[in-house]
Order: C-alpha cells, then structure tokens, then sequence
C-alpha cells in the first residue's frame, strides 16, 4: 500500500511561487485532505504528484520509490478531475474498462474486476447506460471507478465533487470515504469545500500562499488550531486583541478592553499582548436579566437563520463586535435586534496566541 513523501516540492511560474519547499507525507491507507483559499497551491501539489505538472525542485517518492521522472502511466495511480471526463462514446461498462482493456488484460479478469466495480458503486444495473444518459453523482462515481479499474492503490482526486449539486456533493463525499476504506486504498483530496474536507477526511493540510500553514485531524484543526490563519480559515471565529491582566493556576486572566476573560491557556512568557479566538457556537447567550460572574453585557445589532442555528451579531459594552451561534430550541426564547443579551464566554474554549508582527489583519487574511 503507498506511502507518499514529499520533500522541499517547489514550483515557479516567472515570478510566481506556487509552490514554495512543500514537505508532507501520506500514511498508508490514509484519507488525507488539502484545503486552501485560491492560488494557494493545492491543485498545483497534487498534479505534481501524478506526474501532470513538474516541480523545479524537491522529490516525490511512492513506498520509497523516486517517481519524479516517471511519465503519468507509470506512477500506478487513479486521477479524478473536477471536471466528469467520460468518454461519450463508451457506456459507464466500457468506461470503466478501458484501463485495463488498454493494458491488455485478459478479458474475463477486466470483467470481472468492472462487474466488481459497478456493485460497489451500486450501478450493477445501469453498466450499458452511456455517460448523458447518468445523473451527475452517477457519472462521477463512475470515473473513480475508471481510475481503481487498473489497480491503483493511490487515488489522487482534485475537486471530485465540485460539478455537482450540493445535495448530491454532500451525499457524494461519504461514498468516496466508502470506496478508499473498503479498497484500503490511499487517498489525496483536494477541495474548496471545508466542510467535505472535515467530515470524510482522517487529516487535513491547510495551504496558503504555496506553503504548507498546519496539518491535523480535523477536530484538532477545530478545537485546538495552532496557527491564527487556521482558525480563521477553518470555520468561524471572533478575534480579540488583548493584554495578559493576570495569571492564575488555572490559566491567566485577559483585559479585553476593560472586560474580564478567564482562559485554561497558560500565559505565553515573554508576551503580554495576545490575540484571544473562540469560536461564536462556543458562546452562551442569554436574557440580560439571568447572568453569571463574568458575563457581558451585548445589545444585539444583527440576525440571520441559517436552519439549525441563529447567528447574532452582538455589540458588547466595551465595543467589541462578537458573532454568537446559538441552536434552534423550542424552549428558549428567541433573540430579536436591539434586544439587551448577556453573553458567557467558555475558558475552556478560548484560544491564545501571541500577537502576530504583521499584525490580525494580515495574519487571517485569504490574500
């Protein structure tokens, strides 16, 4: 089963730097995801490893084995486009033997090995159907099973699901999860989509800027992002520019414009300017009449339904503009503009990091 590792990978493009010394490696039988805003590399580092682009400097190897100079057909991998690249003129049986028709496989093995195929993805009855006559979740599924017919245990898939509907991607990617577990296979997975990426993948690559920012589970990716970049980038938060008041045995104490925030974070030594995260479904909200010890004072200034939350945007007395995700309940009342809220913010759920030296701005931004 491949292992893939990649070393110092950079590529130019005259004074562009796609990307800039990308060093990674994909465990055996992994699940692995990239996610990046545009022009960050992402696409760039996974047609590197198929062979279609090459690097100017940095080496790929596949189980140890150099596959820099090996032309696309001998890399023993599967590529699937964003783009559904069918051919037309072949039914979804035919599609997906070409691979091994190509190779010249013996004809009952290529058979079985397609029949094999269309049961996995439930298309056994629709084997003579040609690509326009599939739905788009159908036409994709069989061009993953185009790229295992020929016995590819590495699955690179550069925006598999981006075509479709998003009723059909969501469906879509636990499928595709499906596929590379059942076939223990090794699977690299490039997408815009943060939420595809979280739910199916067993790690996530963050990119930005040709460079790799942080790698991690996507719970650790949530929960616990050590960069300000992925915080921001993955999912939503509210950032915060403070000082260490006070340090205490739990954590320390933050002034946040004249407001108290208990933190578990230890104080960074050496820093006393910090930027505080939480992320806005971590904060409690409610009637400004029932409050704790630390509670803020907010008056809400915005509201909008999303389906399972609402999400306020709440001014609190010192100025602060906090975004709150509070779920749909039956038995708590709703909060309306102009309404006066206390809010709790969980010292378990507070993220620290030292002030940037570029500053927030610059340190979230996608540019």
């Amino acid at each position: 089963m491949p292992h893939v590792r990649i070393a110092d990978l950079t590529k130019r493009y005259g004074s562009i730097v796609a990307l800039n010394r990308v060093s990674l490696e994909v465990r055996d039988r992994e699940y692995l995801s990239i996610i990046g805003p545009s022009g960050c590399g992402k696409t760039t580092l996974i047609k590197c490893i198929a062979g279609i682009i090459h690097p100017d400097e940095g080496e790929i190897s596949v189980d140890g084995r150099n596959v820099d100079r090996l032309p696309i057909q001998d890399r023993e991998l599967g590529y699937v486009f964003q783009e559904i690249a069918l051919f037309p003129h072949m039914n979804a049986r035919e599609n997906i033997s070409y691979g091994p028709t190509v190779k010249g496989w013996a004809s009952d093995k290529t058979g079985s090995i397609v029949t094999e195929l269309l049961n996995m993805i439930k298309l056994s009855d629709r084997g003579n159907a040609f690509p326009d006559e599939l739905s788009g979740g159908a036409q994709q599924k069989t061009a993953v099973s185009r790229a295992l017919a020929s016995g590819s245990s590495l699955l690179l898939l550069d925006e598999p699901l981006g075509a479709l509907d998003a009723k059909v991607r969501a469906e879509l990617r636990y499928e595709l999860r499906r596929f590379v577990k059942d076939l223990h296979l090794t699977a690299v997975h490039v997408t815009h989509d943060q939420e595809e990426a979280m739910s199916i993948s067993d790690r996530v690559v963050v990119m930005r800027a040709g460079r790799i920012v942080e790698v991690g589970t996507p719970m650790e990716l949530y929960l616990k992002p050590k960069e300000i970049f992925t915080a921001n980038f993955v999912g939503e938060a509210n950032f915060m520019d403070v000082e260490i008041a006070e340090k205490t045995e739990e954590g320390c104490i933050l002034n946040v414009g004249g407001l108290k925030l208990r933190v578990r974070s230890k104080a960074i030594p050496g820093v006393e300017r910090v930027i505080a995260a939480v992320r806005p479904e971590f904060i409690s909200i409610r009637n400004h009449r029932v409050h704790g010890v630390d509670d803020w004072l907010g008056e809400i200034e915005g509201e909008s339904f999303t389906g399972t939350v609402t999400r306020y945007d709440v001014r609190v007395t010192n100025g602060e503009k906090l975004v709150v995700k509070h779920p749909i309940s039956a038995e708590e009342p709703e909060f309306h503009m102009g309404d006066k809220v206390n809010l709790s913010l969980p010292a378990d759920h507070i993220l620290v990091y030292p002030y940037p030296e570029a500053g927030l701005e610059k340190e979230t931004s996608v540019e």
